[in-house]
């Protein structure tokens, strides 16, 4: 996409058809564990290669401890708030500016004493709001 961005997109069962004609691939090896890590051929490919080995013995670790467990579910639920909270942020920030810049150009059409019907239809502002600047 760009010289500092670069995505692939890997279908896993196309990975996989393609690990039966080429068990060495080490990225087919790593299709196989992700699929499913505790397939009999991913403790076939654990002999021979020591980064899926370790891979495998650290997903076992932390499956196994509750703790780590729900630091991870606890960390990555506070990732997703304050996902959304920035996006509120954004989102009523844009709106507020937005009811501002109403707000300053039914003030100056007020100043050039145009009709509050047309104020309002231009604005779309109400009329309360409309009162409240005068």
């Amino acid at each position: 996409m760009t010289p500092y961005l670069q995505i692939d997109i890997i279908e896993l069962p196309k990975a996989i058809k393609e690990y039966e004609r080429n068990r060495k691939n080490e990225m087919l090896q790593w299709m196989m564990f992700l699929e499913n890590p505790e397939n009999r051929e991913v403790a076939k490919i654990m002999e021979n290669n020591e980064n899926i080995k370790e891979a495998k013995e650290e997903l076992d670790k932390i499956s196994q401890d509750d703790i780590l467990r729900r630091m991870a579910l606890k960390a990555e639920i506070q990732r997703m708030d304050q996902e959304e909270l920035m996006y509120e942020a954004r989102r009523d920030g844009k709106i507020e500016g937005e009811q501002k810049a109403k707000l300053e150009v039914a003030k100056k059409m007020l100043k050039e004493k145009i009709e509050i019907d047309i104020i309002i239809r231009i604005t779309g502002l109400s009329k309360e709001e409309i009162m409240k600047i005068k």
